[in-house]
């Protein structure tokens, strides 16, 4: 939770981001087991890079401060 509150994230959402962020670190499957039918076992999907995201909200703020 101390995680969630220094991303200012402390809701539910922000938590099981972390959450699963830390699993998919230490490379551990999912907690549960996914059926996934034989035609699209062959495709794999890289998850995308966020960190142009985080740019953005850091602008965001910077732009924020000039308002006052």
């Amino acid at each position: 939770m101390g995680e969630a509150i220094e991303k200012n994230a402390p809701y539910v959402e922000g938590v099981a981001q972390i959450l699963e962020y830390r699993r998919e670190r230490r490379q551990q499957p999912p907690p549960i087991a996914v059926s996934v039918p034989n035609k699209v076992k062959q495709y794999c999907v890289k998850p995308a890079n966020l960190t142009h995201y985080d740019a953005l909200s850091t602008v965001e703020m910077q732009g924020d401060d000039d308002d006052e």
